[in-house]
């Protein structure tokens, strides 16, 4: 099993990338935690002047190794999630195997009262099985799904560098950012993060970008890309490298803090928020085409009002006239098929009744459900429809800083290579 591992990971780099990162391991690391914890805490110290909590996956195993430096990151207010208790591909263990791995993990954490409620899977590979393990051992959020921005030119870089690149996004199995949405998914009550590539790895190890103002170029447009979608940015960012993307990090982090407009957030703030946001329930009233939405206090986030496809109010009134209510229908053999993609679109809803009152019909036989089919059939609808914001507090879009922390030092290293 661990032949095969390091078979596939090779596979994913050419031979001097190979050589390349087994020196880079040697210059980032010592045999004691000093040198790596320097990147750590100056890594949260940035973080946390400008008002924003990283959240860093960590494997298991590495915490019980090294309980107090993860106890004082804790104590400043950083947060944690699972990286695996063993840093493998879960994809090629059975599911009960994966069930025990993640078991012991939280067990390890909570053990050495590290707080956590979220997993990444290691080298971002995952499956909807073992996905769907997690939730049964009581985390709330995985952030293991990779959207890869697709503003890197292949112009830019050699063929050799070229190829290199698309290696690693091949294993990671990432979905390009210009066919889909970038934002949070609940699923059964639990929360699915995608995690925003080109990371810091990809930047710096495959495309051999080392100076600080090309990488900021880069992790800006992504910001800016990310910004005009209203979408979720998770920047990820190895501490180890942070000597080489710190000036990159702080400059958009900078960025982020001036506009306003973007809510700077863990993962776990953007977990807790997101089921909030899908509990949330329209109720309306009628009284001669003056609809009412009741439980305004409840609200979670602002409202927008949505017409052919274009928002045209934001912040509206709880009473509003129109013809019919601002509300997708939805019958009893559709709520399988259509509602979970709905309560993660914010579109006000009713179920089961007076559905020929409100302004959005659905189809009734279709093949797939995304969330790109609703918003075409909510585009073609000339009437009005609510919608909750993506974001609280009127924010335009989000952004985390997350990184995941495979090991402290070349102990942890070794321990990894024969797969403890």
């Amino acid at each position: 099993m661990r032949i095969q591992q390091i078979v596939k990971r090779i596979r994913t780099r050419s031979f001097d990338r190979v050589f390349l990162r087994v020196r880079s391991i040697f210059q980032r690391y010592g045999f004691k935690p000093n040198r790596y914890c320097t990147n750590l805490f100056e890594m949260i110290e940035l973080c946390l002047k400008y008002k924003i909590h990283p959240t860093f996956p960590v494997t298991a195993s590495v915490v019980k190794r090294h309980p107090e430096i993860f106890k004082e990151a804790q104590d400043l207010g950083v947060e944690f999630a699972v990286h695996g208790l063993k840093h493998i591909d879960y994809t090629q263990l059975p599911d009960r195997d994966v069930m025990q791995h993640a078991q012991k993990a939280i067990d390890i954490f909570n053990l050495h009262g590290i707080n956590t409620c979220g997993f990444r899977y290691p080298y971002l590979r995952s499956n909807a099985h073992i996905v769907e393990v997690l939730k049964c051992t009581g985390y709330s959020w995985d952030s293991s799904n990779a959207i890869v921005w697709t503003g890197v030119k292949q112009e830019q870089f050699n063929s050799k560098i070229w190829d290199n690149y698309q290696n690693i996004l091949n294993t990671y199995e990432a979905t390009k950012f210009c066919n889909t949405k970038c934002l949070p998914e609940i699923n059964d009550n639990f929360i699915h993060l995608p995690v925003s590539v080109p990371d810091d790895d990809i930047l710096i190890e495959r495309l051999e970008l080392k100076d600080n103002s090309a990488i900021t170029n880069i992790l800006y447009q992504m910001l800016e890309e990310h910004y005009k979608k209203e979408s979720l940015f998770i920047l990820q960012l190895h501490p180890e490298r942070f000597v080489y993307f710190k000036t990159a990090l702080e400059n958009i982090l900078k960025e982020a803090m001036n506009r306003g407009t973007i809510w700077m957030a863990s993962l776990n703030e953007i977990s807790s928020w997101w089921k909030k946001r899908s509990e949330f329930r329209f109720k309306f009233e009628n009284a001669a085409q003056n609809w009412e939405l009741a439980n305004m206090s409840d609200k979670p986030c602002n409202l927008e009002v949505w017409q052919a496809g274009e928002r045209i109010v934001s912040d509206l009134s709880h009473k509003w006239t129109a013809n019919y209510m601002p509300a997708i229908a939805v019958n009893a053999n559709q709520k399988e098929q259509w509602l979970s993609t709905i309560k993660n679109s914010g579109y006000s809803y009713i179920l089961d009744t007076n559905l020929n009152d409100a302004a959005v019909q659905l189809p009734e036989n279709v093949s797939k459900i995304t969330s790109e089919l609703l918003d075409e059939i909510v585009k073609n609808s000339s009437e009005k429809i609510l919608k909750l914001a993506n974001w609280p507090s009127g924010k335009k879009s989000c952004i985390a800083v997350s990184g995941d922390i495979d090991g402290i030092d070349l102990i942890d290293f070794w321990e990894r290579f024969r797969g403890n």
